[in-house]
């Protein structure tokens, strides 16, 4: 307005003309702008994620907003710099010290969250009535990653929420090597990709794996086969971005072609009539089980899957699994889905009953197979695990996944990845897994595009 001197904004709110028409202009923002390139001060704040308070949703309902992780270097919440700017030019109402004294003086209601809805909220339901914004800018303009996550079982249309992309072609059509058909995130971090792969869907057996690398300068890096379908000449992975080559393949879409995938690889696990075998699968290995799970049952066996996650949204694969198995048990840490706890306190618990089990086959983190295979060594039930240590080559030529089983060195690549769990040098295969933690965290804040692919907003500008 006219005879406004100086201006306190925070975020893209104002065109830089003008910031530019007042003598002294501070602006509070997460992301570089045209308006902060032409303000006289810049003070870094806390993006979405770092903030809390109450929201309002679309339906006029206050919502609690919690810090999920601490704000970088100096950047701090809006109304903590608003507060002391105000004290630092003497002015009277600003002195609050916690988000509840801003809520209880603006007369916000009580905030909650619903955990069971009759039906979604309409901003659920709907992703054109959705706020994209945030501090005044376009959220996908900054965000790539974005993804839509289900709300309590309402999933959005893939037509509404689909992005521009490439055109994906069918087998049939002839599709290139290594060409992505579809790709889902089935649950946070979690990537189900199907690639072009005739050859080792010929010859894919229950357990094994493949090598695959997402450009000419990712690491070649292990994923085991969750399903495959020789007819169509398809293979399907689950893949967690965990690290950098990780990262590559979550940030393709469908049309783009991986660089190489090798296999497979890995001696199968033995499917035989054992009786009751129970499968037990986290993390990854929530999918890598379910080949396992189906071959099992085609053998004449009981087989019982339980998976577990830290809570129900994590979890995934459940209709393939419950259509696989006898029985599907889902264990969550939260107790939000299924059983709380882990998988191996359910699996324990039947032990513990006097049920009878044939064989354990454990697939997920090494901790959770470790633990799986000290817990169920008193009963002497024989216990599988998929051994999953720092891998190069796969064929038994580099050493480098060695592991030391029953006092022997072993390859997992050739002679696993299935050990029996009671033998594994548990400490040994922790402590070579960690030898470059380190440098794979160092290496995720220089992630770029992927070579040959413009996935970006940027069209690789970013690096």
């Amino acid at each position: 307005p006219e005879g406004v001197e100086a201006v306190v904004v925070a975020g893209d709110l104002l065109d830089p003309a003008d910031l530019e028409a007042v003598r002294f202009s501070v602006v509070m923002d997460c992301y570089p702008t045209a308006a902060s390139r032409s303000a006289d001060v810049v003070l870094p704040v806390a993006v979405l994620a770092e903030t809390e308070g109450t929201s309002t949703d679309s339906t006029g309902v206050a919502r609690p907003l919690s810090v999920a992780c601490k704000a970088p270097g100096d950047a701090r919440q809006d109304w903590r710099t608003v507060s002391e700017i105000a004290a630092g030019m003497g002015a009277e109402g600003f002195g609050f010290g916690a988000v509840e004294d801003i809520s209880r003086e603006a007369g916000l209601p009580q905030a909650g969250l619903y955990r069971r809805r009759a039906e979604a909220p309409p901003a659920g339901a709907d992703p054109a009535v959705r706020w994209a914004w945030f501090r005044g800018h376009l959220l996908d303009d900054h965000i790539e990653g974005l993804r839509e996550l289900a709300v309590e079982g309402f999933r959005v249309p893939e037509a509404a929420a689909a992005r521009p992309g490439k055109t994906v072609r069918s087998p049939e059509e002839g599709a290139r090597p290594f060409e992505i058909l579809e790709k889902r995130e089935v649950s946070p971090n979690n990537h189900e990709i199907v690639f072009h792969a005739p050859a080792v869907a010929r010859k894919a057996l229950p357990g094994q794996f493949v090598i695959v690398m997402a450009d000419e300068a990712s690491e070649r890096v292990p994923y085991t086969l969750c399903d495959w379908d020789a007819s169509t000449g398809t293979i399907t992975l689950i893949v967690q971005e965990k690290g950098q080559s990780s990262r590559k393949l979550a940030l393709m879409r469908q049309g783009d072609a991986a660089a190489h995938i090798v296999g497979p690889l890995g001696t199968p696990i033995e499917i035989r009539k054992y009786g009751t075998v129970v499968l037990a699968g986290g993390c990854y290995g929530i999918g890598a089980v379910h080949p396992i799970a189906r071959a099992m049952k085609e053998a004449g066996n009981r087989v019982v899957v339980v998976t577990e996650a830290r809570s129900h949204y994590v979890s995934y694969y459940e209709r393939q699994l419950a259509e696989a198995a006898d029985e599907l048990i889902q264990a969550t840490v939260d107790g939000s889905s299924g059983v709380k706890g882990h998988a191996v306190d359910v699996i324990t618990a039947r032990l513990a009953a006097g049920e009878l089990v044939d064989l354990i086959v454990s697939v997920g983190c090494t901790f959770m197979m470790m633990i799986t295979a000290e817990e169920t060594r008193p009963y002497g039930v024989k216990t599988l695990a998929a051994l999953n240590p720092i891998m190069v080559d796969g064929t038994g030529m580099c050493g480098a996944c060695r592991v030391t089983v029953d006092d022997r060195t072993r390859f997992a690549c050739v002679d696993g990845p299935f050990f029996d769990a009671h033998l594994i040098d548990w400490n040994e295969l922790n402590d070579r897994r960690a030898a470059y933690g380190p440098e794979e965290i160092r290496s995720l804040l220089h992630t770029g595009p992927v070579d040959k692919f413009t996935h970006h907003a940027c069209q690789g500008a970013c690096k």
